[in-house]
């Protein structure tokens, strides 16, 4: 109720555009979702080899043909409404979806109330109209530009100043003009307001949020009508209000939340942790002719990583690039553990002996007697982790040696090793003279 999607395909090109205006694009596979999202389960395909109609049943009140299918390996019913053909509902394992009202849109019957559960929470998606553009001409469907917030007149960057005793970035900024302190986090797909603070700042909220962090946190969309992070300002922001629940030693910095993907998505940051300060820049006006290590970023679930090689045989590893992380390195088991032979034996070196230019070294080192030791992350929960050193890490050009290493124990939440090896955290990254977070040049660039 807070935010609106787009979403849309010109023949070939398929795009989304998010709540906050970013737009991202894909060559266009197939043309079925809108038919998806209006008609939902009607439009759903199955083999009539292996299924069955096995009787009517009573589906709130209606009755419905069961027809048992397969979907993958999932045993599958769906419920076909005996009075007039359209679906009621199906389930698939312990997922149901149930449709509980139905109405007619240019003939178009569309399911405007959607329950669907999977056992522990249900969400229900509400249609209250569907508009259909006449005339479709050449730009119906072409993607939207992207949006950019508001900058001083004629001005293309801005520069903000943080302060942090952990090389993290919290950012003075404003709320509808109400000042907060947000963490600038590269790890976090989505902005985060705390609950608490959401209710200070008189937000409204609507709507279900869930987020991964050390845990699950649910709670609700909100939205600011002005998000200014320095003098650069967002117009009807959307954001996650969530209880966070942040480590002591955010809490005590009394942090009211986190701005990530839809902050940087539109911005270009220059990163000086020597100087605390934050460029940020438009796009449309940022170019870059240095001698910095340009390494490609992929953006996958709205987070960034990059590809590094570790230890004497440069073993190839995907790492999230996270701002929002004060450890160096955090390495996932599954990747630990399969790089057993890299651990060794050996002490941390002193703190600016760590930053080499050295191509080839030793191998990866760290303490034969490992030490364990428990992380908390936003959400509340220890996270068991084993404390290694790493003997190098290379980043393009550029190597650290004898770096501070992590590895978790046991996955969970946003510390999960689904789309990289581990995280890359401020640790490292304050290491650099420089760094730049080129979300829209799909780049990260280090400089010495």
């Amino acid at each position: 109720p807070l935010s609106s999607h787009a979403e849309g395909d010109d023949g070939s090109v398929y795009w989304q555009q998010d709540e906050n205006g970013n737009v991202t694009a894909v060559p266009a596979t197939s043309h079925h979702g809108a038919v998806s999202r209006l008609l939902r389960l009607n439009d759903y395909k199955f083999d009539v080899s292996g299924s069955s109609v096995t009787g009517i049943v009573n589906v709130d009140g209606r009755q419905a043909y069961a027809v048992h299918t397969q979907v993958g390996a999932t045993d599958a019913v769906l419920y076909i409404d005996v009075a007039n053909a359209l679906v009621d509902g199906g389930d698939f394992g312990s997922r149901t979806v149930r449709y509980h009202a139905y109405k007619h849109f240019d003939g178009v019957p569309v399911p405007t109330q959607a329950i669907d559960s999977d056992g522990t929470t249900s969400t229900t998606t509400t249609v209250d109209d569907v508009h259909f553009a006449e005339p479709v001409n050449a730009t119906t469907f072409v993607a939207p530009v992207q949006r950019e917030p508001d900058m001083p007149s004629g001005a293309k960057s801005i520069s903000v100043s943080f302060s942090s005793e952990r090389g993290l970035i919290e950012l003075d900024c404003r709320i509808n003009d109400k000042p907060v302190k947000l963490l600038l986090d590269s790890g976090s797909s989505t902005s985060v307001i705390d609950a608490s603070a959401a209710v200070r700042l008189g937000m409204p909220t609507g709507g279900v949020a869930r987020i991964n962090a050390a845990s699950e946190l649910d709670g609700k969309v909100t939205r600011a009508d002005t998000l200014s992070v320095g003098d650069a300002t967002f117009h009807n922001f959307v954001m996650e209000a969530v209880p966070l629940d942040l480590p002591r030693s955010l809490a005590q910095d009394h942090m009211d939340g986190i701005i990530g993907y839809d902050v940087l998505e539109q911005l270009v940051a220059r990163i000086s942790y020597f100087d605390n300060k934050v460029q940020f820049t438009l796009p449309s006006s940022f170019s870059y002719s240095g001698t910095g290590a340009v390494l490609p970023m992929t953006i996958t679930n709205r987070v960034p990583r990059i590809d590094a090689k570790l230890g004497r045989h440069g073993d190839p590893a995907g790492l999230t690039v996270d701002t929002g992380s004060d450890g160096a390195l955090v390495l996932y088991r599954s990747y630990a553990d399969a790089h057993a032979a890299d651990f060794e034996v050996t002490g941390l070196a002193d703190d600016e002996d760590t930053f080499s230019n050295v191509t080839r070294g030793p191998d990866l080192i760290s303490s034969a007697k490992t030490a364990v030791d428990n992380a908390r992350g936003a959400g509340g929960g220890d996270i068991p982790i084993r404390i290694a050193t790493i003997s190098r890490m290379d980043l393009g050009q550029f190597s650290i040696v004898d770096l501070f290493t992590q590895v978790v124990l046991r996955s969970t939440g946003a510390f999960s090793p689904t789309q990289s090896d581990g995280i890359l955290g401020a640790g490292a990254l304050s290491k650099f003279n420089a760094v730049f977070l080129d979300y829209p040049g799909k780049r990260v660039i280090l400089e010495r």
